[in-house]
């Protein structure tokens, strides 16, 4: 146990250690940021919504993707 708790101490007073954890970290940081906050950007932005439930009923993604992509003229009927 003295030998793990001294191996740690040396790591975490070794500042090329300690820059490239905390580097790592921000990276990861930011990365997640942006995964929690997509959903967000892209529906209050794009309007596309329905891009997130596409993952969520796998038998129903296909549809949903083609409704979405499907352009729809100035009537509201879907151009064939």
């Amino acid at each position: 146990m003295r030998d793990v708790l001294g191996a740690f101490r040396q790591t975490l007073t070794n500042r090329q250690t300690l820059g490239y954890a905390l580097a790592a970290g921000g990276v990861m940081g930011s990365l997640f940021a942006y995964v929690f906050c997509s959903q967000q950007v892209f529906t209050g932005i794009y309007g596309s919504a329905i891009i997130f439930r596409l993952p969520s009923q796998p038998s129903r993604s296909v549809p949903r993707l083609l409704a979405f992509s499907t352009p729809v003229s100035s009537a509201g009927s879907a151009c064939a």
